[in-house]
């Protein structure tokens, strides 16, 4: 327990009161707009079915989703945003009346997706590599 509880302060996610803990809501100091986005964009691929564009409230408040997990605000969400979009044509946020949004192209979706399938192959393969021949097979028996 104490185990989690040094992670989630160290990435500022918590913060300690004696023997009390609060998350802490807000800007994270060790936490990049690039792995805000990239949570941005995996919360996409499972939610949008799809889809190219999901709005901003979508990814604060709905359950799973990188606002809830990383206790972050518009503010500090969509400045994530803006400072990755800056920086590669196939995103694109947007505020039009009072809508704000991330728009992102089919590709950036596409490589991700395939960049987690390869993360997840390795992670199999590495736990396959660890397992006794003399027992039931792991991946069988989840």
């Amino acid at each position: 327990m104490n185990f989690l509880l040094n992670k989630l302060n160290e990435l500022g996610l918590i913060r300690t009161f004696g023997k009390n803990y609060q998350f802490k809501i807000g800007n994270k100091t060790n936490l990049p707009a690039e792995i805000i986005v990239a949570a941005c964009l995996e919360y996409a691929s499972r939610v949008n079915y799809g889809g190219n564009t999901i709005n901003i409230s979508s990814l604060l408040y709905n359950e799973g989703s990188p606002g809830m997990a990383f206790k972050l605000t518009e503010n500090v969400l969509c400045e994530a945003i803006e400072t990755v979009a800056k920086r590669f044509d196939a995103l694109v946020f947007s505020d039009t009346a009072g809508i704000i949004q991330l728009t992102f192209k089919d590709e950036i979706i596409a490589n991700h997706e395939k960049s987690m399938a390869k993360e997840k192959a390795k992670a199999l393969e590495e736990i396959l590599d660890q397992e006794d021949n003399n027992l039931p097979c792991l991946v069988c028996h989840l």
